[in-house]
């Protein structure tokens, strides 16, 4: 399931025959989440920093939340009465972070606190800076608090996969050529988060490939293995691609931006649109397309270095399985979708039955993918393939072994 989408991003990984897919109130839903990790200046501060994290070190854009900061003498003794002075030394985005207050005094603890409204803007950093008047000392009478947000849609695609520690299927792949259909390919398949995969053919164990840590081993009868280095051809790490299990190192490694869109004819899909920060060999821009109430990535284009669409990918059905009773809860996913090379555009129906259970995750069992070769217009340059998965088994604990390249 993860990457699919990312799959057709990189020729490197397309070769080595992967084609896996990619995957609160309700003004949250719209907000941008908060990555947030308070940092202090130098070590030796006299002026501590806690920030009130919720939702495991996560929020989201436009709430509030509290900073503290412990003013202590050159004892380690906490200051009463001190004066703290709060300001936002770096903005960004909208430019709409605010205080309760800017100044607070400190209690008999020596703790000065202040409501803090986070930036609503995606991908954006705002340093806060707390600083404690009548302190010589200047070097060590502040502390910053480092806030950086993130679209919300992004979150929620890596909270959905995230689930995912490992899982293995039967992978059954049908490709098309320039209109020609191939043999079908079935292969047994591995994953363990974030990035290693495994595919083994099931007519001949010696045809395979693995990828990890940015190295692709394949393997065909009668032929040497073949090691790869992805990132030397991609000109990028796998890991700043990889949104699905690694979003903050994506999102470090590109510009993204987000705005919910009628797409698709989904009840609340998501626009992500993400440019590398610095160029590489394979894509220009990624668009993806997010259905946020599963956290599925259910369309992604990937545009390449010459700015001209060359893929797109989809999800045609997923399911939900429980991790509490380790089996599929019944509902599924299902998109029905159609691809149409001449405008690239996706019809889907969508059927969700009911609201997500908590400790579930949403798992991609049918995709599909298209590559343009040349002119989307012109078939004999398109190739095709859908890939089914079966007999999935998740979350059984496989081991790093399986996925060894020598």
């Amino acid at each position: 399931m993860k990457r699919l989408l990312i799959l057709s991003i990189c020729a490197c990984f397309a070769a080595a025959g992967f084609s896996e897919p990619a995957s609160s109130a309700e003004a949250q839903k719209t907000k941008p989440a908060v990555k947030a990790k308070p940092e202090i200046f130098p070590a030796g501060s006299i002026v501590k920093g806690k920030l009130d994290l919720k939702s495991a070190s996560r929020l989201f854009g436009g709430e509030t939340i509290e900073l503290s900061v412990t003013v202590f003498d050159t004892k380690g003794n906490p200051q009463e009465n001190r004066k703290v002075e709060f300001s936002v030394e770096a903005k960004g985005g909208k430019g709409d972070a605010s205080f309760g207050k800017t100044a607070v005094i400190t209690n008999k603890k020596g703790i000065a606190t202040v409501s803090f409204t986070a930036d609503s803007g995606a991908s954006v950093l705002n340093i806060v800076k707390a600083t404690a008047l009548g302190i010589k000392d200047v070097k060590n009478n502040f502390v910053l608090f480092r806030l950086k947000s993130w679209p919300a849609p992004l979150f929620r695609v890596a909270e959905n996969y995230g689930m995912l520690n490992d899982w293995q299927a039967v992978r059954i792949d049908h490709a098309r050529t320039g209109g020609a259909e191939a043999p079908e390919a079935k292969f047994l398949y591995y994953f363990k988060k974030p990035d290693k995969t495994k595919s083994v053919s099931f007519s001949d164990s010696a045809n395979y490939s693995i990828f990890n840590n940015n190295m692709i081993l394949t393997s065909e009868k009668d032929k040497k293995p073949k090691k790869t280095n992805c990132k030397a051809v991609m000109g990028i790490d796998f890991e700043q691609v990889n949104y699905q299990y690694s979003p903050l190192k994506f999102m470090d490694a590109h510009a993204v931006s987000s705005a919910p869109v009628k797409k698709f004819d989904l009840p609340e899909v998501y626009r992500l649109e993400a440019v590398p920060n610095a160029s590489n060999n394979v894509y220009s821009r990624i668009v993806v397309y997010v259905e946020y109430s599963t956290g599925l990535d259910v369309y992604v284009e990937k545009y390449g270095p010459t700015k001209k669409l060359e893929a797109v990918t989809g999800i045609r059905k997923a399911k939900q399985w429980s991790l509490k009773t380790n089996t599929w809860t019944g509902l599924e996913f299902d998109l029905s979708k159609k691809f149409e090379p001449e405008s690239a555009v996706l019809k889907t129906d969508f059927d969700l039955t009911s609201e997500a259970e908590t400790d579930t995750v949403w798992i991609p069992v049918e995709t599909e993918s298209i590559t343009y070769y040349g002119k989307p217009k012109d078939t004999k340059n398109i190739s095709s393939i859908i890939t089914n998965f079966e007999e999935i088994k998740v979350n059984r604990g496989l081991g790093d072994a399986e996925f060894n390249i020598p």
